[in-house]
């Protein structure tokens, strides 16, 4: 049941949140709800009373409800992400914000009209501050209530949601989702033989992205030599080009992208910033990140001028907020030059034929034991074992569901089969009957 709506500023802009009643198990939904038609409907059939701004508001119900331990559900798109979060700590999280702006307690409650005993026994952990109070305890402490909600490791994980691209890469054996930042890969390799997954991954990431965020945060350039994969998504609004289908469409937008590149370079350096994080903080005309996905690279790579930019792309983009995600399923030197393995340190290994590829590319052994049906082995810099995870599977019918709801046109059909040769195959089942292949 729909309790209430909030605002928060992301990117410069205010997102309606929406919450639902606590559960007996103390778990709270919360959604994005700009992101969402039937969410939008809903926060504009709100009562003015019931709109709040800011995650002030729902910890202020966690308090009057005294809530000790929470879990916070998020819906972002079609994903969800679990967080978990504690008021016991709130008053360690208080002395740590009261400290790092040099006030002591007697200054702090000052500020609030209150008496320093009240703020003492906050961060004793024997009470919580009146909700009337947390607006000016976060103008204070110059921080926001979401802080106090999630504490510090759940609050870095959420953050990462409003100033990254996160998205789900799968889930694990114990059926939890992992959920990484693109941003901070910052390009993925994924190789596999044919059938193995590498396209469900893609279609799971494109998914996301356009769940979570807008195509003024985010862009994605498709690339699509098969023809077989992308073409669902010709009218995305969030394409940075049309979806490329030929290798010479392909090195057209991989040149249309270097130049996008040198263009931000160069508005960097007149600004005297260093990256897009710098840029978008200080600029109200926010520049979008932009996200390549080739679903098979040797197909593009073949052309000399091609991979010259993508591996000019892989060496600098980084910085200007331009990330490569490549598949291919042809593990030879022409297709995965050096400097792809070189340079890509965050990795996606499918079912593979023998282990000598799965060493030579991944520098491990694994991939060959895995079932090909998304299966994969995931990797990435300064991670310590591989993680064995399953692709989420999105099927050409369900994503065009997804994309018709959302009000984008999409030209996927259902194969329908012609109803006498159904009746035909039928009959020749059950009586093992030759089939007339003439109708």
């Amino acid at each position: 049941m729909l309790k209430g709506v909030f605002y928060e500023e992301v990117n410069g802009t205010a997102w309606p949140y929406l919450f639902s009643d606590i559960t007996q198990d103390h778990t709270i939904s919360v959604a994005f709800a700009a992101r969402n038609a039937y969410f939008n409907n809903a926060v504009l059939n709100q009562p003015k009373q019931k709109v709040h701004n800011s995650w002030t508001f729902l910890l202020s119900i966690i308090i009057i409800h005294n809530i000790s331990r929470f879990t916070i559900v998020i819906c972002s798109g079609y994903t969800f992400c679990k967080h978990g979060g504690s008021m016991e700590n709130l008053g360690e999280r208080i002395a740590k914000k009261r400290k790092e702006k040099g006030l002591t307690q007697n200054q702090l409650a000052e500020k609030l009209f209150i008496s320093n005993k009240a703020v003492s026994k906050w961060e004793s952990g024997k009470g919580f501050p009146n909700f009337e109070l947390l607006p000016k305890l976060c103008e204070e402490l110059d921080c926001s209530a979401d802080y106090f909600i999630f504490g510090e490791e759940s609050f870095a994980r959420y953050k990462q949601i409003k100033n990254g691209i996160v998205v789900c890469i799968g889930k694990d054996e114990n059926g939890e989702e992992l959920f990484e930042d693109i941003a901070k890969f910052p390009h993925l390799l994924a190789v596999g033989e044919p059938k193995s997954g590498k396209s469900t991954l893609f279609h799971s990431f494109i998914m996301d992205i356009i769940g979570k965020y807008s195509k003024e945060s985010v862009n994605l350039a498709l690339i699509d030599c098969k023809k077989t994969e992308f073409y669902l998504y010709q009218n995305l609004p969030h394409l940075y080009k049309e979806v490329a289908t030929t290798s010479e469409l392909a090195e057209k937008m991989l040149e249309d992208i270097m130049l996008e590149m040198d263009r931000r370079f160069n508005l960097f350096q007149d600004m005297g910033i260093r990256n897009i994080f710098e840029y978008n903080q200080s600029r109200k005309d926010k520049r979008p990140f932009i996200v390549v996905i080739i679903d098979e690279l040797a197909d593009v790579i073949s052309r000399a001028r091609s991979k010259k930019l993508i591996i000019h792309l892989i060496k600098f983009a980084r910085a200007a907020g331009i990330h490569l995600i490549l598949g291919t399923q042809r593990l030879r030197s022409d297709t995965l030059p050096y400097e792809l393995k070189e340079y890509i340190s965050t990795r996606v290994c499918f079912k593979v034929n023998i282990k000598e590829q799965s060493e030579e590319y991944f520098n491990f052994a694994g991939g060959e034991n895995l079932s090909g049906n998304g299966e994969m082995l995931f990797y990435k810099s300064r991670q310590k074992q591989l993680k064995k995870l399953q692709a989420i599977y999105y099927g050409h019918s369900k994503i065009a569901g997804i994309l018709n709801k959302k009000g984008i046109k999409c030209s996927y059909k259902e194969n329908e089969l012609d109803p006498k040769l159904v009746k035909q195959l039928e009959k020749a089942f059950q009586k093992k009957e030759k089939i007339d292949m003439k109708i």
